[in-house]
């Protein structure tokens, strides 16, 4: 959704104290670029997530946003969120609304702020990755699957209008090649990676590798070089997968 008032639910139907991995909240259509061993925690601007067995709320660099509590098997998340204002709430069934007393979704009071989100679609997102000990959750989004009261204002996510997906995103590719700057100089100069541009580059991510006569060297975006042939790989990771330009040189004197 890209904007409106939504709740939904997650059953934690099995966990164990040890299942630190699971992490329940929203994501927008940028992360999935990264879901291999991914947590909604992890990435920047495009997750943020609660662990039931930390009991906080946190986003990239597992920056504690808010602190609704632990939970364990048995127990049913809450979570309601303003995709219009941005803000985020969560809880454990029963107990406080972000881990405040006033905190409360239906006077839009005390919620977490999630315009980091800069992808305008929000979805409702979990992640179990790790060794979580076969837990097991349970995700509810239809009026009729909802145990707990829904805040005033707020309507079942299962009752918003899907969002049309995108057609068809093809492999990153390129018009204008990766490149290296500048292009050439003596020896201790520092050198920059220079992606290139072109066609289904939409959220795209891009990896350097640089080589000094053959051999690896680093995978910065800069790098300082001795004397030698210095050569620059780009790999492109866009939704649909990965593209490796081919390298490009210059001469170190």
């Amino acid at each position: 959704v890209s904007s409106g008032k939504w709740y939904f639910e997650v059953k934690i139907d099995s966990m164990t104290a040890t299942a630190n991995k699971i992490w329940i909240g929203l994501a927008t259509r940028d992360f999935n670029i990264y879901l291999a061993n991914s947590s909604l925690t992890n990435r920047a601007n495009c997750a943020v997530g609660y662990s039931p067995t930390a009991g906080t709320i946190g986003t990239s660099g597992n920056t504690s946003l808010a602190t609704p509590g632990t939970a364990t098997s048995g127990d049913t998340i809450q979570v309601a969120f303003d995709a219009t204002a941005k803000l985020l709430w969560m809880r454990k069934a029963g107990g406080q609304w972000n881990g405040s007393g006033t905190a409360d979704p239906a006077t839009g009071v005390g919620g977490v702020d999630i315009s980091f989100l800069t992808e305008p679609n929000i979805a409702a997102a979990v992640t179990m990755n790790g060794n979580n000990g076969g837990a097991q959750l349970t995700s509810n989004f239809a009026a009729s699957e909802l145990t707990g009261s829904v805040p005033s204002g707020f309507s079942a996510l299962g009752g918003a209008t899907p969002i049309a997906l995108p057609g068809a995103i093809g492999l990153p590719s390129w018009t204008t090649a990766p490149s290296i700057s500048p292009n050439g100089g003596a020896a201790g100069s520092v050198f920059t990676a220079n992606s290139g541009a072109g066609p289904n580059t939409t959220n795209t991510l891009y990896f350097y590798k640089w080589y000094l006569n053959g051999t690896a060297v680093s995978t910065a975006s800069t790098y300082t070089s001795a004397a030698g042939t210095l050569e620059l790989e780009v790999t492109a990771v866009g939704p649909a997968g990965s593209t490796v330009a081919s390298r490009v040189s210059v001469t170190v004197t």
